[in-house]
């Protein structure tokens, strides 16, 4: 779980070095039902962790761009609309686990770092 959850922060990083804030992750599928997931993904992410009411997430996704397409509300007064949270699912990043999960990162880092030179 650690190792995906590192995964996800390394693309996360990538998108924020290209520009894209976000002050929240939101989980959706299978492990998001998961306590332990959510709050290891807002340690290892230090951000708040938010699930959607509505469980299939790429499913809903696609169809709420869709109706943005055809709509005059755009992506942002379609997702306001429709788009739901589970607050009682949510969860906030736990200062002590978050540097914990810091320190480990790091760690994740140097070893993909070093074992990437052999997948090249």
């Amino acid at each position: 779980m650690e190792g995906a959850t590192y995964a996800l922060k390394f693309g996360v990083e990538k998108l924020i070095r290209l520009g894209v804030r976000a002050n929240q992750i939101v989980l959706t599928g299978g492990g998001a039902n998961s306590a332990t997931w959510r709050q290891m993904v807002a340690d290892i992410m230090d951000a708040k962790v938010r699930i959607p009411q509505q469980e299939e997430g790429a499913a809903f996704g696609a169809a709420l761009q869709a109706l943005a397409l055809v709509s005059d509300q755009g992506v942002a007064g379609v997702a306001t609309e429709h788009f739901a949270i589970r607050s009682e699912l949510g969860c906030d990043p736990d200062p002590e686990g978050a540097s914990f999960y810091a320190e480990a990162y790091e760690k994740y880092h140097s070893a993909v770092n070093a074992v990437t030179p052999l997948f090249q």
